[in-house]
């Protein structure tokens, strides 16, 4: 009489319906700009990935401009939200899904030219190309303390800002569990920094500055692609 045994092989993605990717922002750039011109036109590479979104933060220092809209290689981008704005400095952020590879210009449209403004531009992989914004939020101050809490956050995004402030001598301290992508100060008129933060650390984007000041800041989670898992596999061994 023979006696079988059924292996059942990848049991944890058969209980598990997907996997999370993880989500992996870089490839920064900044371009600060002490004498900018409308609009302001910034060349970036996109790194090689997939499930890409490339991202776009703007700050300007201006009571006069505002910022209105962002194309990468010519294609529209999709505006966060509305520009945060304690006057003189504004804040704003754009994204578009499956950036074009190579190297191309990202154009950012004011509707005037402003005293100064600073971009940073970067690219995240592992995304969720179809709803690639889990949550977002802006927020404006005058301290020494910008902060804004993105409330909707999970285990798996990742959390990313810019921000401005006025009259800036030095650069923005990054909060805590956050990892700088560039900061900078122009002319000492203008401070800015953009960063990220895992989910799991709660979306509290912060920053410290060295003086009291008008500031402005935007930060979204960026949700992780989802990964199907392996079929299971029906092993028959017979003795």
């Amino acid at each position: 009489m023979k006696r079988f045994i059924f292996l059942l092989s990848f049991l944890p993605l058969l209980l598990a319906s997907s996997v999370w990717a993880a989500v992996v922002c870089g490839d920064a750039i900044e371009d600060a700009n002490p004498s900018p011109i409308d609009p302001e036109v910034v060349s970036y590479t996109t790194p090689a990935g997939s499930n890409q979104v490339l991202f776009v933060g703007v700050v300007i220092r201006s009571g006069a401009a505002n910022i209105l809209s962002a194309t990468h290689a010519g294609n529209s981008m999709t505006a966060i939200a509305a520009e945060a704005f304690l006057d003189p400095i504004g804040t704003r952020m754009f994204y578009i899904v499956s950036p074009t590879s190579g190297t191309n210009d990202v154009s950012v449209d004011l509707n005037g030219v402003p005293l100064e403004d600073a971009i940073v531009v970067f690219t995240c992989s592992g995304v969720n190309t179809v709803a690639p914004v889990h949550d977002a939020n802006t927020a404006t101050g005058n301290n020494t303390a910008p902060t804004v809490t993105v409330a909707n956050v999970i285990a798996g995004d990742v959390v990313v800002d810019m921000m401005g402030t006025d009259i800036a001598a030095s650069d923005p301290t990054v909060g805590a569990n956050q990892t700088a992508f560039h900061t900078g100060f122009i002319l000492d008129d203008i401070g800015y920094g953009s960063s990220q933060q895992a989910g799991a650390d709660g979306g509290v984007m912060s920053w410290t500055t060295a003086l009291t000041q008008q500031w402005a800041i935007h930060a979204v989670a960026v949700s992780p692609a989802a990964s199907t898992g392996q079929p299971v596999s029906l092993i028959m061994l017979g003795e």
